[in-house]
Parts: structure tokens; C-alpha cells; sequence
């Protein structure tokens, strides 16, 4: 190189030297480089606009500090209102005031503590107790309708006695034949029919079977049934033979029943169901006397009586059965067909009806 080439190259780096200044500027991550010179193309006048713009405010320690994490509910307090932030800065004071009475009260700084401590939490639990009595005095009782469901479908009721323990106990079955003449809604309607019945010498008898009944006396064979239907059909066209019959069953009775109990009151039950049966025969066609009286004696002396009776829990139905089977034996010694018909008919829809415990209390 020349001294020539020197000569231009020295001033021209002095040239630039004089005419040029920059500034390096940081903040965070990002830099700048701010230049000045006299005569700035309009290239590095858009850099240094730029550059200004992105500060959006004075650049200082402070805000290049990292800031401080404030509470949440500092925040919410710093936010608030005069007279609420007032408010609570009372209830503060109030609360405050309150916590140091008590733990004063409990724990007192003068000499006698242990006596002042127990006076005072004698004094705070009063008043603690008798705000609580206050506020669940206030409380509504209870109210058991809004605990039972309103749309529930009513279920049927339990017998009382199902928790009761049980036995059963057999009853015999039977079959008779009766004239059915009709069955009338009342007892005065089906007492007329009777007295219609024996204007035309037709003997009848009022039982309870789906109403008054008006029947004739029963019979053990459908022969003869069928013979008495045919002649009453000249006086009365609506005479009809009716079977009743009743299957052997097992009922319920009460548990505390003891077995010797019930042995006996089966007994009892067969025997009178064929007394009855053998009064019936006689009655319908004047057979041997003999049969139905000893029939009849056999079912007197099967009685258990009226204390074992009761203690199968079936005393009314089976003292009930007992009384009629007595009134026609009664009837039968005195050689009253009529009445000892009627008591056997009663008898035998009697013996029908016995129900066990569970049935007659559902």
C-alpha cells in the first residue's frame, strides 16, 4: 500500500469516526443498537424509530427487579371499597378483641391463675352453652312428611301373627246334598220363601251360603237329593240340587300349641264331621237310629275341652262348631227332625268356614 492509499484510508476512518456514535441498549433478552451522526440515511432513521417504540416505558432498576408475589386475598382486600374494606377491618378488630379477652380470661397474668383460669372457662362455656341452646332452639322440628314418600302405592297389610310361630293342624273333609230353593240379600226375604214353602208343605231351612239360602234338609246320597228336587219342582220351579263339599286341608294355629293338643282336637274334629254325617243319613231316609246315636256319643266324648280348644288360637270357630253339634244331639233325643236339621246344617257350614290364624286376622 502506498502512503497515498494510507493517507485516504486514515481519513476516512476518521471521517466515520466523528460522524459516527452508537449505543448498545438491553433489556430482558432483546438489544438495540442506537447510532448517531450527523447526516443518518433513512434506512437506520426506521431502526432507531423502531426501537423506540418497542420501549413502552422508562427503563429503571425497578422495573428490571423480578416483583414480588402478592397474596390472593391481599389482592381482594387491596381491591375493595371505603366502607366495605372499613367493615371488615372492624370485624377484624372485633374478632381480634374478642380471641385475647378469652385466652386473658382463661389465662390471667396476676398471681392466683389457677383459681382465675377456672372461674373463667367457667364463664365462657356458660356463655358458649347457652348459645348453642339459643341456636338449636331456633331449629324447626323435624317434619316426618318430608321423609315418607307421597307417591308410594299402598301394599297390602301383614297378619299380625305371621311372626308368630306355627303349627297346622288337619281338618276332615265332607260332601252333602242339599235343595237349594234360593238366595235372598236379606234374612226377611229368605224367612218369606220359607213360609211360602211350608203353605205347600215343603219343609225348609235358612242358611248362610253366599247369603240367606233357603235349602231343604241335607242329604249323604244325590239320589235322594234329586228325589226331594223333583217333588218340590211342582211348587217351586227353582228348586235345584247343590253339592257341598269340602277337601281334607291342613290349617294354621298357633305355635305354642302343644302336640297331645293337637292329636285331641283332630280326633275331635273326625269324629264330629262323621256324627254329623250319620245324623244326616238318618234323618234323610229314617235309617238305623244306632248309627248316628253312637256316632254322635263318640263325637261328645271326643271334646278335648274348652281350655285346649283355646289354646290353638281357633277357640270362637271351634266352640262355635262344638254348641251346634250339642243342640242337635239335644234335638235328636227329643225327636225334633226340624230343629236337629237345622243344627246340623249349621254344624256342617260351620265346619266349612274354619279358617287358620293367618286368614282370620288378614
Amino acid at each position: 500500500m502506498s502512503l497515498g492509499e494510507n493517507g485516504v484510508a486514515e481519513a476516512d476512518i476518521k471521517q466515520r469516526s466523528s460522524d459516527t456514535s452508537s449505543l448498545l441498549v438491553r433489556m430482558g433478552q432483546e438489544a438495540w443498537v442506537v447510532r448517531t451522526q450527523t447526516a443518518q440515511p433513512e434506512s437506520e432513521k426506521q431502526v432507531q424509530n423502531t426501537a423506540r417504540l418497542r420501549l413502552d416505558k422508562p427503563i429503571g432498576l425497578r422495573g428490571l427487579s423480578p416483583q414480588k408475589r402478592v397474596h390472593p386475598a391481599r389482592a381482594r382486600y387491596a381491591q375493595m371499597h371505603g366502607p366495605r374494606r372499613h367493615g371488615l377491618r372492624a370485624f377484624y378488630r372485633f374478632v381480634t378483641r374478642v380471641v385475647v379477652y378469652i385466652a386473658r380470661t382463661i389465662l390471667p397474668r396476676h398471681a392466683n391463675r389457677l383459681l382465675a383460669s377456672l372461674q373463667g372457662g367457667l364463664i365462657i362455656g356458660m356463655i358458649f352453652g347457652c348459645l348453642a341452646v339459643f341456636l338449636f332452639h331456633q331449629m324447626a322440628p323435624l317434619s316426618t312428611s318430608a321423609i315418607v314418600p307421597q307417591n308410594t302405592t299402598e301394599q297390602p297389610s301383614t297378619p299380625i301373627v305371621a311372626s308368630v310361630p306355627q303349627k297346622a293342624m288337619a281338618v276332615p273333609g265332607f260332601r252333602i246334598y242339599l235343595v237349594e230353593y234360593g238366595v235372598y240379600n236379606t234374612a226377611a226375604q229368605a224367612q218369606a220363601e220359607v213360609a211360602s214353602l211350608k203353605s205347600h208343605s215343603l219343609t225348609s231351612y235358612i242358611v248362610s251360603l253366599n247369603g240367606f239360602a233357603v235349602v231343604s234338609a241335607a242329604c249323604v246320597q244325590a239320589s235322594d237329593a234329586d228325589t226331594i228336587a223333583k217333588q218340590a219342582q211342582a211348587v217351586a220351579p227353582a228348586a235345584k240340587v247343590k253339592t257341598i263339599q269340602a277337601k281334607s286341608r291342613n290349617i294354621a294355629i298357633l305355635g305354642k300349641t302343644t302336640a297331645t293338643t293337637v292329636d285331641s282336637v283332630q280326633h275331635w274334629l273326625a269324629d264330629s264331621t262323621s256324627g254329623l254325617l250319620a245324623l244326616t243319613a238318618w234323618l234323610a231316609d229314617h235309617g238305623r237310629i244306632a248309627d248316628a246315636q253312637t256316632a254322635l256319643a263318640s263325637a261328645k266324648e271326643a271334646y278335648p275341652g274348652d281350655s285346649s280348644v283355646a289354646e290353638t288360637g281357633l277357640q270362637n270357630q271351634l266352640m262355635g262348631l262344638h254348641q251346634s253339634l250339642q243342640a242337635a244331639d239335644e234335638s235328636f233325643v227329643k225327636h225334633d227332625n226340624t230343629a236337629a236339621a237345622q243344627q246340623t246344617l249349621n254344624a256342617f257350614v260351620q265346619l266349612l268356614n274354619i279358617q287358620g290364624v293367618n286368614e282370620l286376622v288378614s
